[in-house]
């Protein structure tokens, strides 16, 4: 039996750092400006966060409300600790089953 000793090496996120790049600029500049025009390519657009996007919303319940009179749609955030939304609209409308809403 052969021991051996390796060595590991994590990579820590904590959530500060920025997005995946989704296009690059690839422009190159002509030689007096750079050495053999080579230039670093630098980051165009980046990536939206999910966390920073919408998130669906799928009914809960609904009921009438006596007071105005108008259906209360009540929808559950999709995730972790994000609450309820409610909506209204008229009496003789149906809610949604799911829609894209806000994060709040």
């Amino acid at each position: 039996m052969v021991a051996t000793v390796s060595h590991a090496a994590g990579v820590y996120y904590d959530g500060t750092a920025q997005t995946h790049c989704t296009e690059w600029s690839n422009k190159r500049l002509k030689w007096p400006q750079t050495i053999l025009g080579k230039l670093t390519a630098k980051c165009r657009i980046r990536a939206k966060r999910l966390s920073k996007g919408p998130v669906v919303c799928r009914l809960k319940r609904d009921y009438i409300n006596s007071e105005t009179g108008e259906r209360m749609c009540v929808y559950q955030r999709g995730g972790f600790n994000l609450g309820d939304a409610t909506v209204s609209m008229p009496k003789t409308e149906k809610c949604l089953k799911t829609y894209s809403c806000k994060r709040e």
